[in-house]
């Protein structure tokens, strides 16, 4: 490698390139008094001489050359784009806003209009794109005209290689968001957001697992399980109010005792409850979710209420380390614990429901999916307009559902 000593050895000359580091593409120009370093690589089929800065001006060790020309060569890589473009890109002078500000800024606004999980999950999704782009890197380097583009891809190979590849779609959509908010503060320039459209490489490799769930045959001996499980009485209790009452089981572990509404006999399931997933409309409206109840569903939380009738949450417990209430993921364990792992999932109950809740009792698909928790008559421009509840349906459903799950083994 030519070294420090040698370079100042160079006297006046004639034009002439010494090499710097073999294999590296670095140069040394010496051309009269001059000494300069110079970077040469291929590039659509050409050699190009790119120039890095001067000895003892720019550089005062040809290491430090050696690393500004490693830099641009895996820029140009990167972004596909000729290395002397290097040089072009903004500097801080053109800005002084960050992907720090913007992320800070998104998150605030997501805070006032968002449920806690969807904000945390947001929230931890910025923190993982700042580590690898590093929090102080300019706004403007996301803009289109400024190769921000590639800036994305390159953190979408990044997931993809880890393994990633929906967490590294769901970032290249909250990127979308946060770039939005920032042109609309003025922070980067109309029509550069480089996360609007989804990339060729987004999700490369992903499959989608779906739910795991029982064929009707196999719903039997999945009763007879819960039925004899020993154990924690509340989280078998807490097992069976899931199958009965047709809800997810992330707002299930958050009932509350004053959440019953004796008078009409049912549940009344405030919107804002983590695991509903409801959605305000344009008008900012809630809607919460409404259960009726059973003789079935009655009988499950008498036996609760010994257990936990003195405290707020229906399934309170003392085990909780975040929330005083079950974690969502109690019943997931349970059910894994019977050996269904891998076969029945909580969440995949829903499918259970979705299917034979037509197939077994010919119900109709709008009111399952009702009773689920969705919100399809919201849906389209008859949206706007559409109140309806149908909870008379609604509560035929769920009667004929808790009496066909009682009839196929489970025990109340």
């Amino acid at each position: 490698m030519l070294d420090t000593k040698k370079i100042n050895r160079l006297g006046k000359g004639t034009r002439k390139d010494f090499v710097v580091a073999e294999g590296s593409g670095l140069y040394l120009r010496r051309q009269g008094a001059s000494k300069r370093f110079i970077g040469r690589k291929r590039y659509a089929g050409k050699t190009i001489d790119v120039p890095l800065g001067k000895w003892k001006v720019d550089f005062n060790h040809p290491l430090e050359a050696l690393k500004k020309w490693n830099e641009i060569i895996k820029w140009s890589a990167t972004f596909n784009q000729n290395p002397k473009k290097f040089f072009e890109q903004p500097t801080e002078k053109k800005s002084d806003k960050t992907l720090h500000d913007a992320f800070d800024y998104f998150l605030k606004n997501q805070k006032k209009n968002v449920k806690e999980r969807t904000y945390e999950n947001d929230r931890n999704r910025c923190i993982q794109m700042e580590k690898f782009y590093g929090k102080d890197t300019l706004l403007n380097l996301f803009e289109i005209d400024n190769l921000g583009k590639g800036r994305i891809v390159e953190f979408i190979e990044h997931m993809n290689q880890n393994n990633s590849p929906y967490q590294g779609h769901r970032c290249r959509r909250l990127l979308n968001k946060v770039f939005n908010l920032s042109i609309e503060k003025g922070w980067m320039r109309d029509n550069q957001n480089p996360a609007r459209d989804k990339f060729s490489i987004e999700l490369s490799g992903y499959t989608p697992k779906g739910n795991k769930y029982l064929e009707w045959n196999e719903i039997p001996d999945f009763l007879k399980a819960i039925n004899e499980a020993e154990g924690n009485i509340l989280t078998q209790l807490a097992t069976k109010a899931h199958l009965l009452m047709c809800m997810r089981v992330g707002a299930l572990v958050r009932l509350r005792w004053d959440w019953f509404d004796e008078t009409n006999n049912r549940w009344i399931i405030p919107a804002q409850t983590q695991g509903l997933k409801r959605q305000k409309n344009e008008k900012g409206k809630e809607f919460d979710h409404v259960i009726p109840s059973t003789p079935e569903i009655k009988k499950i939380m008498e036996k609760i209420r010994k257990i936990n009738g003195h405290q707020p949450y229906v399934f309170f417990t003392y085990d909780g380390k975040k929330h005083p209430h079950m974690h969502e993921e109690t019943i997931n364990g349970f059910l894994q614990d019977l050996g269904y792992g891998g076969k029945q999932s909580a969440h995949g109950w829903r499918d259970v429901i979705a299917t034979y809740g037509q197939e077994k009792l010919e119900a109709d698909r709008d009111i399952i999916s009702r009773q689920l928790g969705h919100m399809p008559q919201k849906y389209g421009v008859m949206g706007h307009y559409d109140n309806s509840t149908f909870l008379d349906k609604r509560k035929d459903f769920i009667e004929k559902w808790n009496k066909l799950l009682v009839e196929t083994g489970l025990e109340i």
